[in-house]
């Protein structure tokens, strides 16, 4: 538990920590799998396939 706290207060870890958080919400921007559109892409692609599969 000692080193879960001196991490948690430690002013670099902390930086560290939020720059890589934001590096990763950059990266993740426009990827949301729940857009609007995209669960329809996908069971549409799904469907061809297993159509494919079939014939």
């Amino acid at each position: 538990m000692k080193l879960y706290t001196n991490f948690n207060n430690d002013p670099i870890a902390k930086k560290e920590i939020d720059n890589a958080w934001q590096e990763a919400k950059k990266e993740a921007k426009g990827k949301n799998p729940f857009a609007p559109g995209r669960i329809k892409e996908a069971l549409d692609a799904y469907k061809a396939d297993m159509n494919k599969k079939d014939n």
